[in-house]
């Protein structure tokens, strides 16, 4: 059974086990741009970790989508940038923080207060 039907209205309805199989699809995803190390360390402990383009190591942990990430440099305060649509799954958003912050560390730190990616 697909996991949407169409209902009265002309968009799509979700069924309940959509939300699943989206996660599935990013975990798989998130999964291909980690290297083993970070594999394991997602797996076993929850989080793993990412170098920075300054050079800084930051920890995301997958135990929830804000105030997730923390720079291993500083005192040990979490960073709280997310993507804003909760509906967006959690992997998708742990891949698109560890991309900005591999990338372009200074652009994610403007984020930050604002909470929300985009």
């Amino acid at each position: 059974m697909p996991f949407w039907r169409r209902g009265r209205a002309t968009a799509p309805v979700l069924l309940p086990e959509a939300p699943h199989l989206a996660e599935a699809k990013a975990r798989a995803k998130l999964l291909t741009f980690l290297t083993s190390y970070q594999r394991k360390t997602l797996k076993e402990n929850g989080w793993f970790e990412v170098m920075s383009n300054t050079g800084k190591r930051w920890r995301i942990s997958s135990k929830s989508r804000s105030h997730n990430t923390v720079c291993l440099e500083w005192d040990g305060t979490s960073v709280c940038v997310h993507i804003k649509d909760s509906r967006i799954p959690l992997s998708d958003n742990l891949l698109a923080q560890a991309l900005l912050i591999r990338t372009d560390e200074e652009k994610f730190l403007r984020y930050y207060g604002y909470g929300a990616l985009f």
